[in-house]
């Protein structure tokens, strides 16, 4: 048998087994095109360890300024969510390419397809209840997990349990057979020095109870392990919200701009009358104090024109429409410009202002004033 499960489930099993190997009898390898196909699928073939300890010895490296706890858990995140998604296509194409429909069906080609793919063994436990709801809970042991195996073969024992990709896998599997979302977590395991490498897989929001209760029963050095919740659905979650925050950001910043462009709209048209009708003044018979003080309205109307064209100008930023112009501007006439907007606010206070710009600079300046 490529697979263990309760007596009353093990009539479906038989015939799951018999379908798989169907499945995997049609094996073509042709190294002169580097190709491997099982059933019209193209397959590639990856070293064990690869995947398991010398890819977390090389994120331990990789992320060594954060701590060898930090650095393990970073790697097995990246394992599970690849493994996850990886056996929830798996199944789909699987269910597919043989015409599965019932869940539980789904779920034993999925334990003989993990034994013939070289990932373990699967034994189920009888204490499961594999239903498509809340109530969905397994129990499974995988003896001759490739990842246990090859921290074992390398004489390396660890402090945490390191079947991360079976966990991914199989939940993915699962997941996709069943219809929910569901997460794994392996408790024991034999890299570690446990008996088994054991798993409980359950609805995300589950979990945390069933290994609770699961601890609640084992020995002391159980009871005192570590494990890890995997936080696919997680960071899922919090991606999700991030995406949501960005667009509601987007919208507030395009609401924002809109107003602030209407606004300066709204402001131009008397503003531009009252600078149209000051050039028009300055036509007319004027006493000097008189032509003064037009001067200055003039010239603050022209200057409060420009800010708002500045406000504009941030909207159009805003909206990735901007641009920069280049053009010629004269230096003397923009200093005036400011003393007259500033002079009259400073006689007020009994202050002079005054701008000053060397003679020798009167030639033209190149930007965007």
């Amino acid at each position: 048998d490529t697979v263990s499960v309760p007596a009353a489930l093990k009539p479906l099993f038989d015939v799951a087994q018999k379908t798989v190997n169907e499945y995997f009898s049609h094996l073509k390898m042709d190294p002169t095109k580097g190709t491997i196909e099982i059933n019209d699928q193209r397959y590639v073939l990856v070293r064990a360890s690869a995947l398991s300890k010398d890819f977390l010895e090389t994120i331990q490296n990789l992320y060594a300024d954060r701590g060898e706890t930090e650095a393990m858990s970073i790697g097995k995140n990246f394992l599970f969510d690849i493994a996850h998604v990886i056996g929830m296509n798996d199944a789909r194409n699987f269910h597919t390419k043989m015409k599965l429909t019932d869940p539980v069906e789904k779920l034993s080609a999925g334990t003989v397809h993990f034994a013939y793919s070289g990932w373990a063994f699967v034994d189920i436990l009888k204490d499961s209840h594999a239903t498509p709801d809340d109530n969905f809970f397994l129990t499974y042991d995988h003896p001759y997990s490739f990842e246990a195996d090859s921290w074992k073969r390398a004489g390396k024992k660890t402090n945490t349990p390191v079947c991360i990709m079976n966990a991914g896998y199989s939940s993915g599997w699962c997941e996709e057979s069943f219809g929910i979302p569901l997460t794994a977590v392996e408790v024991t395991c034999t890299a570690r020095g446990d008996d088994h490498c054991r798993f409980i897989m359950s609805p995300p929001h589950k979990i945390q109870e069933h290994l609770d209760r699961f601890h609640s029963k084992s020995n002391e050095f159980t009871k005192t392990s570590q494990y890890e919740v995997p936080t696919f659905f997680d960071r899922k979650r919090v991606e999700e919200e991030m995406h949501r925050s960005k667009v509601l950001a987007e919208e507030s910043a395009k609401s924002k701009s809109d107003f602030v462009a209407n606004i300066s709209h709204e402001l131009r048209t008397p503003l531009g009358a009252i600078v149209g009708f000051a050039d028009l003044l300055r036509k007319t018979p004027l006493s000097a104090q008189q032509s003064e003080y037009l001067e200055a309205i003039n010239s603050s109307g022209n200057n409060l024109l420009s800010i708002i064209n500045d406000i504009l100008d941030l909207s159009k930023l805003d909206a990735g429409k901007f641009m920069i112009e280049n053009r010629p501007f004269s230096a003397r006439e923009l200093l005036h410009s400011i003393q007259v907007m500033f002079a009259g606010k400073a006689a007020e206070k009994g202050l002079y202002f005054e701008c000053s710009l060397a003679p020798e600079i009167d030639y033209l300046l190149e930007g965007d004033p």
